[in-house]
């Protein structure tokens, strides 16, 4: 484990298999897949590990989780280190497309003047 992976920043780890286009390192089980690439959303299956899986609700329409499960993570992540639970904080947005979007929603969610 590398200091990233300490303070759970696994996704910035050198060592780090992405879900898509990563060559399988031979160090990480699954012999028989030594060779091959992860195929993401392309897999019909995919083996990952727990800690980075959720249940969707059964009432969120998989056209509303996608837009939060891309963009949405993608700008909650900097916006929970950098403002979440800090008072008085202001967010500038360069942007207003689809990650633009959805970061001023989260920006102004976490009180964030936008």
């Amino acid at each position: 484990e590398c200091d990233l992976c300490k303070e759970g920043l696994e996704q910035h780890c050198p060592k780090m298999v992405q879900t898509y286009s990563t060559p399988w390192p031979a160090d990480k089980g699954h012999a028989e897949t030594k060779g091959h690439h992860t195929n993401g959303g392309y897999s019909s299956d995919i083996t990952v590990n727990e800690k980075f899986v959720f249940k969707l609700p059964d009432n969120l329409e998989l056209k509303y989780a996608g837009p939060l499960l891309c963009a949405g993570i993608t700008t909650y992540s900097p916006l929970a280190r950098h403002v979440l639970g800090k008072e008085n904080t202001k967010v500038g947005v360069v942007g207003f497309g689809g990650l633009g979007h959805m970061a001023v929603k989260i920006a102004k969610a976490m009180g964030a003047e936008v």
